[in-house]
């Protein structure tokens, strides 16, 4: 009979654990499922492609925004108009034809392998960057065939901000982005 009782009762105890643990043990499986949906597992491989690519599209991006500003910059602008020579003008112009080339190259070469929000971002930069360069080769061109320069319209420079804006922004999302990563 003690064979029985003890069978009983180590059946109800058993029973109980198992709803105990049960209960526990769904609870820390819905923890860590909430935890583990703001990462993403990536391969040591695939995240040092990925950290070169972001390095190359942000390097180069970067170089295009320093020459922008550069060339819209008070100081920068009125040594033009007093020191520089047609030359020196064509060439400048021709080093920010590089860089608006290589940001794109680098960017749409690389849009497989960007996620969509970062990639939107840099473009929306490349697209404001872009409209700039325009305006900056209208003026070139005005100056070459003239020998004045135009002055810096307040749109280009409120462009220019909101470029350097957007270029924070894309940075703090990539970095965001990056830390949401687990690599295995």
């Amino acid at each position: 009979m003690t064979d029985i009782v003890t069978v009983a009762v180590i059946g109800v105890i058993g029973t109980l654990l198992g709803t105990l643990l049960g209960t526990y043990g769904s609870k820390l499986i819905e923890k860590s499922k909430t935890s583990n949906e703001n990462k993403s597992y990536i391969s040591k491989t695939q995240y040092d492609i990925e950290l070169n690519v972001y390095r190359e599209i942000s390097k180069k991006t970067f170089a295009l925004i320093v020459a922008l500003t550069t060339i819209y910059s008070e100081d920068h602008y009125r040594a033009q108009n007093e020191n520089n020579t047609k030359e020196e003008e064509a060439k400048t112009y021709r080093k920010l034809v590089d860089n608006i080339a290589d940001v794109q190259d680098v960017l749409y070469e690389n849009t497989p392998f960007i996620p969509e929000h970062i990639f939107n971002q840099y473009n929306d930069l490349y697209q404001l960057a872009k409209e700039q360069f325009w305006i900056y080769q209208k003026d070139v061109t005005e100056y070459l065939s003239s020998n004045i320069k135009p002055p810096i319209k307040d749109e280009s420079r409120e462009r220019i901000s909101k470029i350097e804006l957007l270029y924070d922004a894309v940075n703090k999302d990539l970095r965001k982005y990056l830390m949401s990563l687990t690599v295995i």
